[in-house]
């Protein structure tokens, strides 16, 4: 299952490409949206189970920056990047309440607290922080449409 995430990831990416392209021509599919936007949140939240691939000396032992930072840290950014995606599946199917502005707020929020997290460890020299990038380029987007839907 965890060699198949980035396939499915870039296709969900895809298939949200072509229904915002859709929408912005006038002859949008509501249900491609939502498909991708769901199928997004999804495989979010299961890339936080995914273990990283890190190449250590014998006997090197990692301390709790390293745990933090490798392991503890990365999950909850995986988690809350998927909460914001559903919190904008939400926005997008207008289901008529404002529900949806919890999970931008928490995910959001969260979001926000990891990264700072990850800039202090990557200050006080972290090892092996060079294995969580993946997360960043997939947090930080949604932490951007997250503040336009908010603030915008």
């Amino acid at each position: 299952m965890n060699k198949l995430l980035p396939y499915l990831e870039r296709v969900f990416l895809a298939t949200l490409v072509v229904a915002y392209v859709l929408k912005l021509t006038g002859s949008e599919l509501p249900i491609l949206m939502t498909i991708s936007l769901a199928g997004l949140g999804v495989t979010f939240f299961l890339s936080a189970y995914r273990p990283l691939n890190i190449e250590t000396t014998e006997g090197e032992q990692m301390g709790f920056n390293e745990l933090l930072g490798l392991s503890i840290v990365p999950k909850v950014l995986w988690i809350s990047t998927a909460v914001a995606t559903i919190g904008i599946l939400f926005y997008t199917l207008q289901l008529g309440n404002d529900g949806y502005l919890r999970m931008l707020y928490v995910g959001a929020s969260t979001i926000i607290i990891a990264l700072v997290i990850m800039l202090i460890l990557k200050a006080i020299g972290t090892k092996y922080l060079n294995a969580t990038f993946s997360v960043f380029f997939r947090a930080l987007p949604t932490l951007l449409v997250v503040a336009y839907i908010l603030f915008g």
